[in-house]
């Protein structure tokens, strides 16, 4: 006889021949949504299970959150819809069409580019499964959550403390507008998650770990955030310069090698710029054509403030910085949704302040050039957004790559206060 021993199962084991059999059952987009998240939750069980400690409680919390939001504002729509959202939508549904009459991917389409690139990747989606709208947000969502994963290891490598890390990730996992934006079909959740994901390669690589392999990814993560937002390409290219700048001159290197090297950069800068000239003057004169245009809709502030000259953009930066920073104020809230990003616009407001006094008292400890790194990264980002936006909604969005930066030092800050916060 041959020694087999009997297979006995578990007693959970009939549960998902269960699940997969009432899924059978449901409307399509019902059963594809409930199988992606039965999908995401078994990543999160396998990667971080929920009894491994107190970050991967954030993150099952986190999650559960989400998902919750996501399906009661399919059934009540609780945070108002983006026009974007339907913008998006039309255009992959081109693409998907496009391909199925063997016509040219983006036959017709005068989109942007950054459009046309979030367009590519929901048709993906769609081609496969078909329209189904909640797909694309439970996809968001989720890179919502990886956003929070990222900031977490962001905080552990640059302060190395662990309870400045989960102070860190809980506010990028459950920050308002963290969650809102993350839940509709837009391409800024995807942004953002490519966003954290290019600082944190790039604190590896300055640290000198595998810098092969966190180079490329660099690179990659840039060339995918410069296709979905244009702008970018110009502002980061710009920061990093700058930066690499700011630490060679901050670097034991000699003053004659320091000198040579500033202006072969600064050089080959000029030549790119005269090649490029008529393009990078469209980039430098966008906020005279983007700032009237952004100053639309019911949320718009400062409506009075137009550009005339660069002086004026000079003269109106602080007022600009503030609203864009840290608006919508309490007096300015009309409706639930923007009462909620005033309240969170207060902890923006606290977080800066710590982050403040981090830099004020906080002179030692390692890592200070990468964290200058990162609040430089986060001021020019709020800054180059700040001169353009003039609407709360937009300007909520486009401030969730930069302000929880504000919140790792504030976590910092508490940390090296000795607080009992964790």
């Amino acid at each position: 006889m041959s020694d087999v021993k009997p297979l006995y199962l578990n007693k959970y084991s009939h549960v998902p021949l269960i699940i997969v059999s009432a899924l059978l059952f449901l409307p399509l987009p019902y059963s594809t949504s409930l199988l992606f998240i039965l999908a995401f939750s078994l990543f999160l069980m396998l990667k971080y299970p929920l009894d491994a400690g107190l970050f991967e409680k954030l993150l099952w919390g986190a999650f559960l959150l989400r998902m919750a939001v996501l399906l009661l504002n399919e059934s009540f729509s609780l945070i108002p819809e983006q026009s974007d959202d339907l913008m998006y939508n039309r255009v992959a549904m081109e693409i998907v069409d496009n391909l199925s009459r063997k016509l040219p991917f983006f036959y017709g389409n005068v989109h942007s580019y950054g459009i046309k690139g979030y367009a590519t990747f929901l048709s993906l989606l769609y081609g496969v499964f078909g329209e189904i709208h909640m797909l694309a947000k439970l996809v968001n969502s989720f890179l919502g959550l990886l956003s929070g994963i990222v900031i977490y290891k962001i905080a552990i490598e640059i302060f190395q403390e662990r309870k400045t890390a989960l102070i860190s990730a809980a506010c990028a996992l459950y920050l308002p507008s963290l969650i809102a934006f993350t839940s509709f079909v837009i391409r800024d959740a995807i942004i953002l998650y490519f966003t954290y994901l290019l600082i944190y390669h790039f604190i590896l690589l300055y640290k000198g770990e595998r810098r092969l392999m966190h180079a490329v990814s660099f690179i990659i993560l840039f060339i995918l955030i410069s296709i979905l937002r244009i702008q970018n390409l110009y502002l980061y290219s710009a920061f990093f310069i700058f930066f690499f700048l700011l630490l060679l001159f901050r670097s034991g290197v000699k003053k004659s090698i320091k000198a040579g090297m500033a202006a072969s950069i600064l050089l080959i800068c000029g030549i790119i710029f005269i090649l490029n000239f008529d393009v990078i003057l469209t980039v430098l004169t966008y906020p005279f054509r983007a700032q009237p245009l952004r100053a639309e809709g019911g949320s718009a502030y400062l409506t009075s403030m137009t550009y005339n000259n660069v002086f004026d953009i000079i003269k109106y930066l602080p007022i600009r910085f503030i609203y864009f920073t840290f608006g919508p104020f309490l007096w300015d809230a009309k409706g639930a949704f923007l009462l909620l990003s005033a309240l969170e616009g207060l902890l923006v407001l606290a977080a800066t302040v710590a982050t403040l006094l981090y830099f004020h008292r906080v002179s030692d400890g390692e890592n200070q050039n990468l964290k200058l790194f990162l609040i430089t990264f986060c001021l020019i980002g709020l800054v180059a957004n700040s001169i353009v936006d003039s609407n709360f909604g937009t300007s909520v969005r486009h401030r969730m790559n930069y302000i929880v930066f504000f919140f790792i030092f504030a976590a910092a800050y508490l940390q090296n206060k000795k607080f009992r916060v964790l």
